[in-house]
């Protein structure tokens, strides 16, 4: 069973792209505010012949003491993925938001609940979650040496331990002398646990999908290549 987790907020109709792949097993859940609750005659017609469940969430954005309160859609959604992962330990988790914030519940379910068989990813659209399509838009694609948002490196961070550096080159299958191993290392040092390196690549590079895979790369030797800067 699939679940589809819609911010509608963010990625409006765009996202829904793919109902028309689902079977009577998926569901897809609708978190919406008011700011942005419209659909067209097109996405009724076809959410009417969806075979899929649909379910329809109107997020409180307010709090008791109404205030509004900032990022309520993430929130809400946020502790949803985490109801159903309690209910079932078997479940296929797709977010579909263009919203960076989500990588931080990757990030956090791969680090803590490693041991459960479901599945938690992020998309663009419930199309490319269907077809596991790692997603950067296509008019948004960036190559490799444009990826890199510029920040300021301290003059005793530009030198790492050899050993570091050559393993770094060795994970990213990249040659030792490229730029991109310095700003790796800047991460890891910089880090503390995982959910830092991760935040920290989505912060340094504009291209989410190449953080996404350089964290994959680096995650199993994190501990060690932490042992090599303290050596």
């Amino acid at each position: 069973m699939a679940i589809y987790l819609i911010d509608y907020e963010n990625v409006y109709i765009d996202g829904m792209d793919g109902l028309e792949l689902l079977t009577e097993n998926d569901e897809v859940v609708i978190f919406y505010t008011q700011k942005r609750c419209g659909l067209t005659f097109d996405l009724h017609r076809r959410l009417i012949s969806c075979k899929a469940s649909l379910k329809l969430m109107e997020v409180l954005s307010a709090n008791s003491h109404k205030i509004t309160v900032k990022n309520a859609l993430d929130l809400q959604l946020t502790m949803y993925i985490g109801y159903l992962l309690g209910s079932n330990h078997n479940l296929n988790l797709y977010i579909i938001s263009r919203d960076t914030d989500f990588n931080l519940d990757i990030a956090f379910f791969e680090e803590y609940l490693k041991e459960s068989s479901s599945v938690l990813e992020i998309h663009s659209s419930i199309k490319n979650a269907y077809n596991r399509i790692d997603d950067c838009n296509e008019s948004e694609q960036l190559s490799e040496s444009e990826c890199f948002l510029p920040i300021e490196i301290p003059p005793s961070a530009t030198i790492f331990p050899l050993t570091l550096t050559e393993r770094v080159s060795e994970l990213l299958e990249i040659s030792i002398g490229d730029p991109f191993i310095t700003q790796v290392c800047t991460a890891i040092e910089a880090s503390e646990n995982l959910l830092d390196l991760n935040n920290l690549l989505v912060k340094f590079f504009k291209d989410t999908q190449l953080a996404k895979e350089t964290y994959h790369k680096i995650k199993p030797c994190f501990a060690a290549l932490k042992n090599e800067l303290q050596g």
